[in-house]
């Protein structure tokens, strides 16, 4: 599906595609987040899902937004720290806040966004 966007993206003349589903996939395929919200999510992971299991929960927006404050500034989501005080207002834990930092970084690092 990546590549479909990625191709997608150089027909319509754009400079690129946010690597948002790539993001929830390393979140998954990392342990960091849970797998398959109709089957409930481990109090251990955070979960991406809201309570309908279609849209994101305020974790996954969040990750959605590290990752466009990443490629749209070119700066390194963990240059916002665990003190990150969105995700403060928002209730999450720092260690939630650095693993969500963490997968945005190593995501647009594996894509070659952080810092175009």
């Amino acid at each position: 599906m990546a590549g479909g966007f990625a191709l997608a993206a150089q027909g319509a003349h754009v400079t690129g595609v946010v690597p948002v589903g790539l993001a929830w996939n390393r979140a998954i395929d990392t342990g960091v987040a849970g797998a398959d919200p109709y089957a409930g999510i481990p109090m251990s992971k955070i979960n991406l899902w809201s309570w309908d299991g279609q849209h994101a929960s305020a974790y996954g927006y969040y990750l959605e937004g590290l990752l466009m404050f990443g490629r749209v500034t070119g700066k390194d989501p963990l240059s916002l720290g665990d003190n990150e005080t969105v995700a403060n207002d928002m209730g999450f834990s720092k260690p939630q806040t650095h693993a969500l930092q963490q997968i945005a970084h190593d995501e647009l690092a594996a894509t070659n966004q952080i810092g175009q």
